[in-house]
């Protein structure tokens, strides 16, 4: 459903109509979130209560996952092209560099996740160490904002393309990281009841978000074709920006923890 609903999107920019009507969609989806719920085994709500679109919590994930996840995606469709464009590389010689890549943000997947025990353990409130964690981990993507500087094969030579996967790793990594501890702040802040529901929500502002940074990405990639540098650099920064951007919408949304129970 979500898949299918991605490529509507994505054919939509090319076809008013649909995209006319993909919006209408949404417009009616967020309208029927805010009203009141139905019992049953697909409710939103119960009676009497809000939606799970009603609450800034479910709008707090959704922004998380817009945000965010066309990132990934960024990286594991474009890196090879990057690559190429930058380092003049034959194409089955990324492999190797992708790879790592990918391998390294396994550790950041896996170590992401801890920082937040950490910090509970030493009494911090479940919610603030979940969003502390997660700005700590937003400045880390920050580091990609140098790709290009130490991707500069006139200063640093051969060693330019490793300086660069490696800056490279930081942000995937970090990401791994991030997403990580975002699935968790859903069940933080709902009812076990809830959860599958709002992480399917927000799965597809992940999805829609991935077609957006697509596009974004082909469409510099397009303009700048004489000068590929520069459509990576603009795109290298909205890498490094879009989790601090996310993690301060979020905080806007839910300043404070509230879990919710009226669902």
């Amino acid at each position: 459903m979500v898949a299918a609903f991605v490529s509507i999107i994505a054919f939509g920019f090319e076809n008013k109509i649909y995209l006319a009507a993909v919006a209408v969609a949404l417009v009616a989806m967020i309208i029927a979130g805010f009203k009141e719920g139905i019992t049953g085994p697909d409710k939103f709500g119960n009676i009497g209560s809000p939606g799970l679109l009603g609450h800034r919590q479910t709008w707090s994930f959704f922004v998380g996952k817009l945000m965010t996840d066309g990132i990934w995606w960024f990286y594991l469709f474009w890196l090879p092209d990057y690559l190429v464009k930058q380092f003049h590389m034959p194409i089955h010689d990324t492999m190797w560099p992708t790879f790592i890549v990918f391998g390294v943000s396994i550790i950041g997947s896996v170590y992401g996740g801890s920082i937040p025990m950490t910090l509970m353990k030493r009494g911090m409130p479940v919610y603030q160490a979940r969003m502390t964690a997660m700005f700590i981990i937003a400045l880390c993507p920050l580091a990609v904002l140098t790709t290009q500087y130490f991707g500069n094969v006139s200063h640093f030579g051969d060693m330019a393309k490793v300086y660069a996967v490696a800056i490279i790793c930081i942000g995937a990594a970090a990401h791994q990281a991030w997403s990580a501890n975002l699935f968790t702040t859903v069940s933080d802040m709902f009812p076990k009841s809830s959860v599958g529901s709002v992480t399917g929500i927000g799965a597809m502002a992940g999805g829609l978000g991935g077609v957006i940074v697509q596009l974004i990405a082909g469409t510099l990639t397009d303009t700048y074709k004489a000068t590929p540098q520069t459509a990576y650099s603009i795109m290298f920064v909205i890498c490094a920006l879009s989790y601090l951007i996310a993690w301060a919408a979020m905080k806007i949304l839910v300043p404070r923890h509230k879990p919710i129970t009226d669902l």
